[in-house]
């Protein structure tokens, strides 16, 4: 098994300088060559935060209308957890993931709706067993 190596600085050390304004600005001159050197290695990564982050930005932008507010009501702040968790790295993965959380909503609906007719043309005193046993069977 390999193991890895992880170094958490405590506290900026003294260098060349000797004051704890010249420490400070070494650990940060430091700590930006070290995500520099992060960067460098894949530029896959930062394009993907860049691009996950400009989808989600305009996905917020969305609550900013008042007419969609109006038609969705708070309910379009679900338009931003679905970008986050929809978003990959190429188009033809995110259109993947896309088509399969439309169609196991679809799915998950039409069967919410198969239950809930059963409990209900079952009566009163088996509508909470039905639900009760549909969700614990779905779960």
């Amino acid at each position: 098994m390999e193991s890895i190596e992880i170094s958490i600085p405590t506290k900026p050390e003294l260098h060349e300088s000797g004051t704890k304004s010249g420490a400070n600005k070494a650990w940060l001159r430091d700590q930006i060559q070290s995500v520099w050197d992060f960067c460098k290695e894949d530029t896959g990564r930062e394009i993907f935060a860049l691009k996950a982050g400009l989808a989600v930005l305009l996905v917020s932008l969305l609550i900013l209308f008042e007419a969609l507010c109006q038609v969705f009501g708070p309910n379009i702040v679900w338009a931003i957890l679905t970008a986050v968790l929809v978003f990959e790295d190429t188009v033809g993965a995110t259109f993947n993931r896309g088509f399969n959380r439309a169609l196991g909503t679809l799915v998950a609906g039409i069967l919410a709706i198969v239950v809930a007719e059963t409990a209900l043309s079952c009566g009163h005193v088996a509508e909470p067993i039905i639900i009760g046993l549909s969700i614990f069977m779905i779960v």
